[in-house]
C-alpha cells in the first residue's frame, strides 16, 4: 500500500489505501478492504496521510493541492521520499520515520575536501595507481608515498 488516508469516526478509523501498482492484487487478497482508485480519493477528508511507497505519483504530488483535499494537513513519510520543506511551507505537519520531529530536507554540502583526487605518476616516488603498475596497487608503502606526494594526509592514505 502506498498512500493511506485515515478518516474518523473513532474508535475504528476508516482507511483508504491506494497504490497505483498494487491496487488490483490488494483487492483480490483483501476484498473487504475499502480500496480507492486515485491519490485524491485516498487522501480526501483524511485526518492523516501515510506515505508507504515512493512512486513518482506520490513524490511529485503538490502539497498545496493535497492540502485542499484533506481534513487536517498531517503526513507521515514512511519512505523519506517527500520534500519536508515543501510540505511544511504548505502548512503540513510533516513526520518521517526515524527522523526528529522537525527535520528539514537537507542538501549535501560539498567543498574542496569532497573532490576526488587522482594520484599521478611521480618521478621521485616511482609508479602510482594511475600508471597501472599492479605492484603499486598492493604496496601500502607505495600508496602512502604517492598519497603524501598528492597532499593526502598520512591518516587518510593509510585507509587507501
Amino acid at each position: 500500500m502506498c498512500a493511506v488516508g485515515v478518516r474518523r469516526p473513532y474508535p475504528i478509523p476508516e482507511v483508504g489505501p491506494y497504490d497505483p501498482e498494487a491496487n488490483e492484487n490488494a483487492h483480490r487478497s483483501y476484498p473487504d478492504l475499502t480500496d480507492v482508485d486515485s491519490l485524491a480519493e485516498a487522501v480526501s477528508g483524511a485526518d492523516v496521510v501515510a506515505l508507504l511507497t515512493e512512486w513518482d505519483e506520490f513524490r511529485m504530488a503538490d502539497p498545496e493541492a493535497l492540502g485542499d483535499l484533506v481534513a487536517h494537513n498531517r503526513i507521515v513519510d514512511g519512505r523519506h521520499a517527500l520534500n519536508a520543506n515543501a510540505y511544511r511551507a504548505s502548512g503540513w505537519e510533516y513526520r518521517a520515520l526515524g527522523r526528529p520531529a522537525d527535520p528539514t530536507t537537507v542538501a549535501l554540502a560539498e567543498d574542496g575536501r569532497d573532490a576526488v583526487s587522482t594520484l599521478a605518476y611521480h618521478t621521485e616516488l616511482g609508479p602510482s595507481i594511475e600508471s597501472g603498475d599492479q605492484a603499486s596497487l598492493h604496496s601500502p608503502l607505495a600508496l602512502h608515498k604517492t598519497a603524501s606526494a598528492a597532499g593526502v594526509s598520512s591518516r587518510a592514505s593509510s585507509k587507501l
